[in-house]
């Protein structure tokens, strides 16, 4: 890029930058331009969002970046209630994008690992995805437990077969229990399930439920009065549950370990 090229560009001589978060299945696009931006399909919307340097060691030559947010931005709205007062259970990427006269480059990629927030900034960290090949890969655990995580593609239930939409009618003072009427008896269990913001992503597990209510560890405030949420049943991952289920060929666990032989005890007669 020459000088003449640089000092005529867009938004104040530096380069346009776009960011592109992908939550699951839902698409957010923001831009710290002061207009859309469309590439292809995809619709930058302008916010108030900033990126800082990345970071750079010779032990990780990946780099990360941290992302602030200005929390009232309407346009930024889907990232900030993703991310407070917690960040989502599931994989949020980020790419940033850097658009300039010459044409776009890819700048940065990766996922964001972490968030805290002010009054005003929700502020996000950020990995490569580089990073991803520095981990040690998880291992499958022995005990009398199931180690797969209900839903997921190992324990093979389906989650729409046991999940309940409603509307909550009242909320507890301190925030934790939500009633909720008009949902069926669970298949097995709604404790240790999960309450979903219908279309959203704020969710929060279950610790109990009785009747219509439903209670959660933490408060969910983008969760009110009148709003649609999700009850999606749960599980304690032992024989008892997975046999509720019809689920027991797909167990992940070794109920039958015996819990009275210690292997390492000296001169103990176990006849």
């Amino acid at each position: 890029m020459t000088f003449a090229s640089d000092e005529t560009s867009i938004q104040d001589s530096q380069p346009v930058e776009l960011f592109a978060f992908t939550l699951g299945t839902t698409l957010v696009s923001l831009t710290n331009a002061d207009e859309e931006v469309t590439i292809d399909v995809r619709t930058y919307l302008p916010a108030s969002i900033s990126r800082g340097q990345p970071t750079y060691s010779a032990e990780k030559p990946g780099s990360e970046l941290q992302v602030q947010i200005a929390i009232a931005d309407p346009n930024a709205a889907a990232i900030v209630q993703a991310f407070i007062p917690r960040p989502p259970s599931g994989l949020t990427s980020l790419a940033v994008i850097q658009r300039q006269p010459t044409g776009d480059r890819g700048f940065w990629s990766g996922k964001v690992v972490s968030s805290n927030y002010n009054d005003e900034i929700l502020t996000l960290l950020c990995r490569p995805l580089s990073d991803i090949n520095s981990k040690v890969a998880p291992r499958r655990g022995y005990g009398m437990l199931c180690q797969h995580m209900l839903f997921d593609n190992r324990c093979k239930v389906n989650v729409l077969d046991h999940r309940e939409i409603g509307a909550v009618t009242a909320i507890s003072s301190d925030g934790l229990t939500f009633t909720v009427p008009g949902i069926a008896a669970p298949t097995v269990r709604y404790d240790t399930g999960q309450i979903q913001l219908e279309g959203g992503f704020a969710q929060g597990m279950i610790i109990s439920h009785s009747g219509d209510d439903f209670t959660v560890r933490y408060p969910i405030p983008e969760i009110e009065v009148d709003s649609n949420v999700v009850i999606v049943g749960g599980c304690n991952r032992d024989t008892t549950d997975c046999i509720a289920y019809s689920n027991i060929a797909n167990f992940g666990g070794f109920p039958y370990t015996p819990v009275d032989r210690n292997p390492f005890e000296k001169g103990v007669d176990r006849t």
